[in-house]
Parts: structure tokens; sequence; C-alpha cells
């Protein structure tokens, strides 16, 4: 009885194609978990980046309004200096 049952207590199920459908079930979910895990990790990189960049486009937008105030610091002193 127990050679009979063999194969139900090793793959849960009598018959060979259950356990090859089994399987190949198995391998397919295996693969989209291994999706999922990437695109996780390309979107963790892609918040990263997005943070970088809007980092950088922060400082030169500073760095820009700093000079254009210098500037209009130094019009307004010469034109003190000329009056």
């Amino acid at each position: 009885m127990a050679r009979r049952n063999y194969n139900y207590f090793r793959y849960g199920t009598n018959t060979p194609q259950g356990t090859i459908f089994a399987r190949i079930q198995e391998g397919v979910q295996w693969v989209f978990d291994q999706l999922k895990i990437g695109a996780a990790g390309g979107a963790e990189e892609a918040k990263r980046q997005g943070q970088k960049g809007y980092d950088a486009a922060t400082e030169a937008a500073t760095t820009a309004s700093n000079r254009a105030q210098e500037a209009a610091q130094r019009a307004t002193d010469r034109a003190k200096e000329e009056l």
C-alpha cells in the first residue's frame, strides 16, 4: 500500500501529469517573484535618481538667484556712486 501511494505522499498526487504541472506552476511563480523583486529595486533606484535631480535643480536655482541678487546689488551701488 505504501508503494502504491508513494507518489501521492511525495508529490501530493498519484499522476505524473500532476507533478509536472505543479513543477511548471512553481517555476512560473518563481519567475514572477523575481520580476517583482527587480521591479521593486528599479522603483527604488528611480526614486533615488529623482531625488538627486531635484537636489541638483534646487542648488542650481539657488546659485542663479544669489548671482542675480549680487549683480543687482552691484548695479545699485554703481548707480549710487554716480549720483
